[in-house]
């Protein structure tokens, strides 16, 4: 890296601990706490004897300067300097990163999701777009408990997979699925790993196999999928397809088979709308999302059904709805929680949170209220999920004024 780079710091980071355990180059004003993570995904090491961090990568460490100007932005300036200059031991592998490089449209999913009790408590995040655009493809895991990401590797490297954004990403049972995604090309491809346990870091990919007897779903990103733990599959609904149009299918995972559904009944089309198994129904819900072009005017949709096993239900609901696209929803143990996501067509970020409530006597009826007080804002672009057994969400990165994040942000 050539000498004085200024490399710009990526965004605001809300877990103050999280960033002392991790080691993180960080500095406070404006009442914001600042973490430094540099976009090629390095690990800085913050020397709090000498002002500085130490940032490793491609096996040379650099030295980092924190300062802020008088606009109050900060920046990382880089010196590259041979290693043994630095005193770091030589001869050893390059250690993998500690924390996830900025991104934004990434997938993510709690393991165990939609359910009420975790044994780990973990959301996984895979690839997104790169603060330089390109597509990502590495696999990480944040815990709520610990407030740390752990890297996840392919056991070898003829596993890696493509990069792509705006994959549907789902895990249950042990394992998680990814499904879709965007790159150069739109994939169809569905490809899942069994969750590592205890403190190992290398997973295994396997695809699910598509044949004229065992066919899978057409190419698509932005689909709505979610873990329905009573029936032990994955619920797919829509997407985007490769001509920008809305699909409005319905597929089932289960064993490694996907299996086409025909239900009497079917939500409009849509795409980027989010899906939560909710245990007070036993029934996998989806909500909002867009139809583009379906519809001349994109806007996002406001409503909710639910998938029983063969057939979707619409869900009545009383009070003023949200209407989202992107957004992250769970279930607390009482009620529907939506937050994130944008009130229009991927302009104006939602900065609400709202709840649903099912009425006590009905399980297709219920009414939408709004938090009072705002409590989680992501930024533009960003994407979380809910993990159920810490009763959080968690969002990671953003993309706003031309710049790409690298923020964690968990939310009660």
């Amino acid at each position: 890296m050539p000498v004085g780079v200024p490399v710009a710091l990526r965004g605001p980071h809300t877990q103050d601990n999280a960033a002392d355990r991790q080691g993180k180059c960080r500095t406070q004003f404006g009442g914001q706490v600042w973490l430094g993570c540099d976009p090629f995904g390095t690990d800085n090491e913050w020397n709090s004897g000498t002002g500085q961090t130490q940032n490793r990568f491609m096996g040379d460490v650099m030295i980092a300067q924190c300062r802020t100007s008088a606009l109050a932005a900060l920046a990382l300036v880089l010196v590259a300097i041979p290693e043994a200059e630095a005193g770091r031991p030589g001869g050893g592998a390059t250690p993998p990163p500690t924390y996830p490089p900025a991104r934004a449209w990434q997938s993510m999913s709690a393991n165990n999701a939609g359910t009420t009790s975790s044994t780990s408590g973990r959301v996984y995040m895979f690839g997104g777009d790169s603060a330089s655009g390109t597509a990502m493809n590495d696999l990480w895991y944040y815990s709520v408990a610990s407030g740390l990401w752990t890297m996840l590797a392919p056991a070898s490297r003829t596993q890696s997979l493509y990069g792509r954004k705006l994959a549907s990403l789902t895990c249950g049972d042990g394992q998680c699925v990814l499904f879709g995604g965007l790159s150069t090309k739109v994939y169809n491809e569905a490809w899942y790993f069994t969750e590592p346990t205890g403190t190992a870091t290398t997973v295994i990919w396997s695809k699910v196999s598509c044949s004229r007897t065992s066919p899978c779903p057409s190419p698509r990103y932005a689909s709505l999928m979610a873990f329905d733990p009573t029936r032990h599959y994955r619920v797919s609904f829509g997407g985007d397809d490769s001509d920008n149009g809305s699909l409005g299918d319905t597929w089932t995972l289960a064993a490694g088979r996907w299996t086409p559904q025909q239900p009497k009944h079917l939500p409009p089309a849509r795409y980027d709308g989010t899906a939560t198994f909710v245990p007070r129904i036993g029934k996998v819900v989806i909500f909002g999302g867009d139809s583009w072009p379906n519809s001349p005017h994109p806007k996002p949709l406001c409503d909710l059904w639910a998938w029983d096993g063969s057939d979707w239900q619409a869900i009545s609901a009383t009070g003023t709805a949200p209407c989202l696209t992107g957004a992250a929803t769970g279930w607390d143990g009482a009620r529907l929680v939506v937050t994130g996501g944008f009130s229009d067509y991927y302009i104006t970020r939602n900065t609400e949170t709202w709840y649903f409530a099912f009425d006590s006597n009905s399980n297709n009826a219920g009414s939408w209220t709004k938090a009072s007080t705002p409590n989680c804002a992501p930024l533009s672009r960003a994407r979380g999920a809910y993990e159920p057994a810490g009763n959080k969400f968690v969002f990671f990165g953003g993309y706003e004024g031309g710049m790409t994040y690298d923020s964690t942000l968990v939310c009660p």
